[in-house]
Formats: C-alpha cells, sequence, structure tokens
C-alpha cells in the first residue's frame, strides 16, 4: 500500500491554463478561416511543448517538497509463518505466529511509542522498540500493560515531556507508519536478537551508566538494545 501526500498544489495552475485554452481554440473555430485555423494548430504544437516543459521543470523543483511517499508493507503475507527464529548473528524479522489482542488504547500506546522513539526509523529499528517494550510488559517490572509501560515515570524519553504526552502525532503518514509496525507486532512479527532486550539508549548520547553491567544485543538504526546478564 502506497500513501501520498499533498500532490494537489501542482495540478492547480495547469488545470487553469488547461481551460483557457478551451476557451481560445472554440473562439478560433467559431470565427476564423482555414488558414487561421492551420495556424492556430502550428501555435498549439508550439505551446504544447513549451508547456510540457514547464510542467517537467515545475515538478522537477516541487519532487521533495511537499510530498510524503510512504510503502507499507502487508501484515498477511510478508512474514510466513516461522516460529524458530533463523540462525544468524544479525537482527532479522521474523513471525512467532504469537497474535496478541489490543484494546484501542493499548493499541494506540504501542503505536505512540513507536511513533515518538522512531519516527524515521526503518521498520526493523520501529519493530525493535515494539519488542522492547512488550518485553517490559511480559516482566512485569514497570506494569502489566502497554500503557503501564510506555508511560512508566522516567523510562521512555517522550514521555518525561508535558507537552507529548497527551499531544497527537501531527506527521500522518510517520503515524500511519507507526501504527502498521504496531499491528505487524499485534501479528505477532518479532526481532531474532531481542526476544530478552528490555533496554535501549540512543546511540547520540552518552552511554547510561546500567548499559556497562548488561550485555549488547543489537545496534539498529539509531538504538542499542541491552539485555540483563543472565537472562
Amino acid at each position: 500500500m502506497k500513501i501520498v501526500i499533498d500532490t494537489e498544489n501542482f495540478t492547480t495552475p495547469f488545470k487553469k491554463l488547461n481551460n483557457s485554452m478551451k476557451e481560445t481554440s472554440k473562439l478560433v473555430w467559431k470565427n476564423s478561416d482555414a488558414g487561421h485555423v492551420a495556424l492556430f494548430g502550428v501555435s498549439l504544437v508550439l505551446c504544447g511543448y513549451i508547456i510540457s516543459s514547464k510542467i517537467d521543470n515545475y515538478l522537477n523543483r516541487n519532487s521533495n517538497r511537499g510530498t510524503v511517499d510512504v510503502t507499507l508493507e502487508k501484515p498477511d503475507t510478508e512474514y510466513k509463518l516461522n516460529v524458530k527464529p533463523p540462525k544468524t548473528k544479525y537482527s532479522q524479522l521474523y513471525n512467532t505466529g504469537e497474535k496478541i489482542s489490543l484494546s484501542n488504547k493499548e493499541f494506540d500506546c504501542l503505536a505512540k511509542n513507536i511513533y515518538w522513539e522512531t519516527s524515521f526509523e526503518p521498520l526493523l529499528g520501529q519493530m525493535a522498540v515494539a519488542n522492547v517494550t512488550y518485553n517490559r510488559v511480559l516482566s512485569g517490572k514497570w506494569g502489566d500493560t502497554f500503557c503501564d509501560v510506555v508511560y512508566a515515570p522516567k523510562q521512555f524519553s517522550w514521555t518525561n515531556r508535558k507537552k507529548l504526552r497527551n499531544a497527537n502525532p501531527k506527521n500522518k503518514a510517520q503515524w500511519e507508519r507507526a501504527k502498521h509496525s504496531a499491528n505487524l507486532f499485534t501479528k505477532g512479527v518479532r526481532v531474532t536478537t531481542l526476544d530478552k532486550s528490555q533496554f535501549y539508549f540512543a546511540q547520540y548520547i552518552k552511554a547510561p551508566k546500567w548499559s556497562k553491567s548488561m550485555s549488547k544485543q543489537a545496534h539498529i538504526g539509531q538504538h542499542i538494545f541491552f539485555a540483563q546478564n543472565g537472562d
């Protein structure tokens, strides 16, 4: 499925030009002889060439402005049932076949955590954060639900900011991606190397003290993931 946002702006001026040309052609056919009509035909060819060049230039200038193109993977067909993760030290997505039923509120909490933590991360990075969130739910140390875990005090950085805690995601394309990733997770998709991971931090900050006593599990996108030794 492909989402394309804001492709309306560049079509409006050319629609107006097209309507104007139609009106002009009606007047020419009504009031001109064969010679004028032939001359008008040549003029149309020249105008068409010029307009085509203008459109190409306009599209090239605006190809990266106001347009978001997001490709979403199909949750039911992309990952065939594969209960055992592939034997590899590299992080991969696989399907456990373990489906999770969440209320709208719980799903929203999971999706928001993915959105605020990994908006511009690849799919693997978004699923990794979902995996850690779920591992915390299973542990019960931060709460028994996704909402309890996500909003646990001083755990996920975005929840420490009052403006973000209750804010609705404004980037529609990235919000759709986050919900899509959350949907994949509820259908059983997991990350191979993160079955025990409950911690991570962004690579652009100084390594927290707690990371020194833990085992590194993976480095995915902008985040480094850890598990407690012995888990």
